[in-house]
Order: structure tokens, then sequence, then C-alpha cells
């Protein structure tokens, strides 16, 4: 073997040895024990994300519940006249009382049918029942609108953008049947928006909403048709209901366990300051016997959006 060979083998161990500082087995200690605490530290805050995504997705159902009692009672109709009942409940009462109070009246009646008889009185037992108490008119404030532009007619400049939704047609108001219009909204027959929500078929992709109302005889019917998939419409009766269907298609198609819930005033725009005032300004909305008149601000050059 030449000598060169050798030489070099020789000298291999002091490279190796002289290619870092030497770890003394304190200091591997100390770097042990650090990591160790590293480590918990990790395992720690593993176990807190993992319980606040579980907090997370409570809450997010508890809120989609709320969401959708909320958009259920504000799609159904008001409950007309609820002192009706009360009074007929009531007149039974009093006719009772009128009968004892003849029956104490006939010449065999006692002192103690005298004494009855004052106290069953239906003057005294009027007289003695509380007063009831005027109900305080709750104070709607006035709700900040865009300033829309309107054509030479007056009316609205269509279609116009208000926030995410495009209005295209403001429709026609059903003035004559109570189905089309409650404490709150009006639903006209023709409204149509468009807005930009996620894909039922793609969960890749965006895609365009167009929500309109029809005439369903006994009452509105809500339609939504997505641009992808224009032969296969979704309609209900309530505006919740349409939009219920497209939400609980997209978590499906994206495999996400989210609520369900919409809220249908808000996806077809009937919540919006904006539309609110533009469908209340349209011919026949003061004819709409439930509808509680709203106020408005408009605001100088672009308000809430």
């Amino acid at each position: 073997m030449p000598l060169s060979t050798l030489s070099s083998r020789k000298q291999e161990p002091s490279r190796y040895k002289d290619s870092g500082p030497s770890l003394s087995p304190e200091k591997y200690k100390k770097m042990k024990h650090k990591l160790r605490e590293v480590l918990e530290e990790v395992d720690r805050l593993a176990e807190l994300i993992e319980k606040q995504e579980k907090k997370i997705n409570r809450l997010k159902k508890e809120n989609g519940i709320l969401i959708e009692r909320l958009a259920k009672i504000e799609d159904s109709e008001p409950v007309s006249n609820i002192s009706k009942p009360l009074k007929t409940a009531v007149e039974p009462n009093i006719k009772s009382l009128k009968r004892e109070a003849l029956c104490t009246d006939s010449p065999n009646s006692t002192k103690a049918g005298k004494a009855k008889r004052k106290i069953t009185n239906p003057k005294t037992t009027s007289e003695a029942a509380p007063k009831k108490r005027r109900q305080k008119r709750i104070e709607v404030k006035p709700r900040r609108v865009q300033d829309l532009p309107r054509n030479s007619e007056g009316e609205y400049a269509l279609p116009v953008q208000v926030g995410v939704l495009t209005v295209i047609d403001l429709g026609t108001i059903v003035h004559d049947r109570n189905t089309f219009h409650n404490e709150r909204y009006i639903w006209p027959v023709g409204f149509t928006v468009q807005r930009s929500y996620a894909s039922m078929v793609d969960p890749e992709s965006q895609t365009i909403y167009v929500c309109k109302i029809s005439d369903g005889g006994d009452g509105p019917k809500f339609h939504i048709e997505p641009e992808d998939q224009p032969d296969n419409p979704i309609i209900a009766n309530t505006a919740t209901g349409a939009w219920t269907t497209v939400v609980k298609a997209v978590n499906t198609v994206r495999k996400r366990e989210h609520s369900n819930s919409a809220s249908g005033p808000d996806y077809f725009g009937f919540s919006h300051p904006t539309i609110a005032k533009m469908i209340q300004d349209m011919p026949n909305a003061d004819k709409c016997q439930q509808y509680i008149w709203q106020q408005f601000i408009v605001m100088a050059g672009r308000g809430p959006g």
C-alpha cells in the first residue's frame, strides 16, 4: 500500500475530531430538558387550540339556530288583533257575576246574601280591577340609506348596485292581499335582484344567483336561479326557505359542517335599508294594511352600502 494512502488515513480521525466543538454531558442534559419543555408547551397549545375550535364550532351552530329563528319570525305574518280572544274570555265571567247578583236580589236572600251581593257586584269588581296600562309606542330610529339616481319620471334608475346586491327590477306591490306583506317587509311581484355566492356544484368557484318573486296565488313564491345551473331553479314559499336550500347545497359540496341556516330577508335584500326604502317609495305601498311605515335618512353622496 502506498505511503501516501496510509498517511491520509492516519489524518482522518484528527479531522473529524476537530470538525466541531464537543457537547458536554451537562449541556446535553440541559438541551434535552429544554426540548422536553418545548414539546410539553406544544402539546398544551395544541390542546388549547382544539378546545377553542370546539367552542367556535358550538358558537357557530348556536348562531345559525338564532339566525334561523329570527328569519322565521321575520317571514311569518303577525298575529292579528290579539285582544279579541281575551275579550271573549272575560265576557262569561261578567255574565256569571250578573246571574249571581240577581240571585242575591231575591226576597228570600239573607243579610249574608246582601254582603255577598256587595262583593260580587260587577260594578264594584270593575272599579276595583287595576287599570290597563297604555302600551308605550316604540320609537324606531330613522335608517340611513344611499342617495340613488332617478330617471326623468322620478323613478329609481335601474339596474343599480346596493351593497353586494344588484337591483334589477322592483316589481309591483300587491296591496289587496295580506300575504304579500307583513309588518316589516313588502314582497312585490316581479322584484328581482342578483348577487354572487358560492356555487352549489363547483366547490372552487362562485356564481351569480338571480332572486325573483312571483305571484303564487295564495302568496308570493321566491325563486333563486343559479347562473351555473339555469335549468335547476329553487322555488319556495319564503325567502328563508329558498336560501336555506342553497346554503345547504353549498356546504354539502364543500363537505363543511357549518350551519345550513340563512336569513332570507338579508339574502334577498329586504332587510337592507336602501332596498326597503326603494320598495316603500313604490305606488300602493301606503295601502298595505299590516306594514308599519319606516323612516329613512338619505345620506349625501354614497351612503352605507
